[in-house]
């Protein structure tokens, strides 16, 4: 349950790296749902001995991998986007 989302992260990692739109939202979208899927899944998961910090540090990983991919990854696709705009606008400029 954690791993798809670790995994996922990775990718993301790679493409806001690569400054590659598409793929930032693809990432963006499919590490959403597998954080969301792990939500899910831990709940239904027992305490390990009794002990239940190991489920709470994943619940709370996950949610982080949740807000990310919502809230900062967004932002960034969306500055990416405006980035690429600015460029053609500036070498349209350019030359003239």
């Amino acid at each position: 349950m954690f791993f798809k989302s670790y995994k996922q992260d990775a990718y993301l990692s790679d493409a806001i790296k690569n400054k590659d739109v598409n793929a930032v939202e693809q990432n963006r979208q499919t590490l959403t749902e597998y954080a969301k899927l792990g939500h899910a899944d831990l709940r239904g998961v027992k305490n390990i001995n009794e002990v239940a910090s190991l489920k709470l540090a994943g619940d709370k990983m996950l949610r982080a991998y949740e807000s990310y991919s919502q809230k900062e990854a967004s932002l960034m696709k969306d500055f990416f986007k405006k980035e690429e705009r600015f460029n053609q606008v500036k070498n349209s400029f350019d030359t003239m």
